[in-house]
């Protein structure tokens, strides 16, 4: 691999923005600023580098440590143009690696509410879908999963690495109609080992998963597991 040095001048930001102009990555550490600082320090650098640079951006906060095994790159998927051009990036790097690729659209409920929360959350469904649409049979070994997660995207997406790398999987599953679940109690049912359920949400509130309480269709239920593969907790529910 051939390297070279360069020293310069001025804020580092700066520098690295118009050495990114002919780059195809860029890949910086992180000062672990507080968000005051990361939004108006001179000492930021991954903020500012990352809205402006005309490549990909990597940043790596510390050390690789990863207990989730295989390991799984984190997507997040918005319906934009620069949400698609990260979806190419993550499935490149994820068949890189020979890892799962997790591509999760974040809502974030207005202030007010809606209408029809299940019917905002059904078309962030189909923009995830179709942004993803294609990509696969490009990458026939990498593995997708799709979800749809309430929540401010900063905070979703940053909990998503954290568990990532504690070896703990995030998966969501929608009591249909013609599930075997609807009517029995959730302590009825038989979860994979390491399995449990984090929370329901029902009407688009999120309850306490009580072991008592009867599915009904239409519920969806978030499970964390450190073992079990998606296929496994669906067919949990079927």
């Amino acid at each position: 691999m051939e390297t070279s040095t360069l020293l310069a001048e001025g804020e580092p930001a700066w520098g690295l923005h118009e050495e990114a102009r002919s780059a195809s990555l860029v890949v910086v550490g992180s000062w672990h600023l507080s968000k005051r600082r990361g939004m108006f320090s001179s000492a930021s650098v991954a903020l500012p580098l990352t809205a402006h640079a005309s490549c990909p951006v990597v940043v790596v906060p510390e050390p690789e440590h990863i207990a989730q095994q295989p390991a799984y790159v984190v997507v997040g998927v918005d319906g934009s143009e620069h949400a698609a051009a990260a979806v190419d990036v993550a499935f490149e790097e994820t068949a890189l690696r020979g890892a799962l690729l997790r591509a999760l659209y974040v809502w974030h409920p207005p202030l007010l509410g809606v209408l029809d929360e299940d019917a905002a959350v059904r078309e962030c469904r189909g923009v995830l879908s179709e942004t993803v649409a294609g990509r696969t049979a490009a990458h026939p070994d990498v593995e997708l999963r799709h979800e749809v997660v309430r929540g401010h995207p900063v905070q979703v997406l940053t909990e998503a690495l954290r568990l990532s790398k504690a070896g703990i999987d995030v998966i969501e599953t929608v009591i249909t109609p013609r599930s075997g679940a609807v009517g029995r109690a959730l302590g009825d049912i038989r979860l994979p080992e390491g399995t449990v359920v984090a929370t329901i949400v029902r009407d688009g509130q999120p309850t306490v998963p009580d072991p008592a309480v009867r599915l009904r269709a239409g519920d969806e239920l978030l499970l964390v597991s450190h073992s079990a593969t998606e296929h496994e907790i669906h067919a949990a529910f079927q």
